[in-house]
């Protein structure tokens, strides 16, 4: 009879931790990594591309995705283009497709389901402050004129969590591009191009229901709830109908921060990168999932900037 010893049992623990049930996209220490479906075991997605650092990584179906890349850290001189998983293997950095007009964006996002493409751009610094400029492109066809949705917008020093739209398309959560005393996250009409203020991003409401005005990211479920990452209490989610709010994960010692989310193609999973940071303690960072029938799961560690493979055709 085969023995099993306790390392061998807490090595299969730590698998089963790390399964998903949907093929992720996420970071891990500046390169592009892809978890397959319901497997315990990433790969790199695309080659190693020496002096650049990718982020962001975000499906446009199941097979192709759009993709970030910064050099030395300078987020206003970005490149994004699209990229393919492979059935095994990586992704060559000479086959990306760069998408010019895309260039030097501060964040972007993709509606598959709208065949959307977002991103945001800061305008010429006038007297200390830019306009902020939000493009909605379709997967085909020519690109239309960004439109200005601030007027008041700060440079950035760090990366931004993705656009992300709502389940009809019509809205997409956008950066406010404020200082640290306001809130990080807007909500924008896409048509127009205005700024919309649901009581979920007012500054007081959150202060009173989240205990933090940090909203770091926002995403819809599919039963309608709205999820709002924060900045140090973690991850929410607000109920349109109750007007409620239910913290859905938070660390009990020290602050959970999340950095960016992604809803599963069904609506009923939230992956989400996690910077938990413990007094005395360098910072971690870990992708988790809550999938509503009882506490989150970490899924991997040492990772961030997941997003969840959509739907198939």
């Amino acid at each position: 009879m085969r023995r099993t010893t306790p390392l061998l049992l807490l090595l299969a623990a730590v698998a089963a931790l790390q399964a998903a049930p949907d093929a992720l996209l996420f970071v891990r220490d500046g390169h592009i990594w892809v978890l397959p479906k319901d497997a315990d075991e990433p790969r790199q997605a695309i080659a190693d591309d020496p002096g650049w650092a990718y982020t962001q990584p975000t499906w446009f179906d199941a097979d192709v995705f759009a993709v970030m890349r910064l050099k030395d850290g300078e987020l206003n001189r970005s490149h994004v283009g699209m990229a393919g998983v492979l059935p095994e293997g990586e992704y060559k950095v000479a086959d990306i497709q760069w998408l010019e007009p895309a260039g030097g964006a501060f964040n972007i996002g993709v509606s598959p389901k709208h065949k959307l493409l977002a991103l945001t751009k800061l305008g010429e610094r006038k007297e200390g402050v830019n306009k902020a400029f939000l493009t909605v492109a379709p997967f085909e066809g020519d690109w239309p004129k960004a439109k200005n949705y601030s007027t008041f917008a700060e440079d950035q020093s760090s990366l931004l969590a993705r656009v992300h739209f709502s389940p009809d398309g019509s809205q997409a959560i956008v950066p406010t591009f404020t200082d640290a005393f306001g809130v990080p996250m807007s909500l924008v009409d896409v048509a127009s191009g205005k700024l919309l203020e649901p009581e979920w991003l007012k500054h007081e409401w959150l202060v009173e229901h989240l205990e933090s005005p940090r909203v770091s990211c926002a995403a819809w479920l599919g039963d309608g709830r709205i999820l709002l990452g924060t900045t140090g209490t973690g991850l929410w989610a607000y109920d349109p109908k109750t007007k409620k709010a239910e913290c859905l994960d938070a660390r009990d010692k020290g602050q959970a921060s999340v950095t960016d989310l992604s809803v599963s193609a069904d609506g009923k999973r939230v992956y989400y990168g996690l910077e938990v940071s413990v007094e005395n303690q360098a910072p971690t960072t870990e992708i988790r999932m809550w999938d509503g029938t009882g506490e989150a799961e970490v899924v991997l560690e040492n990772a961030d900037w997941p997003d969840a493979a959509p739907a198939g055709e």
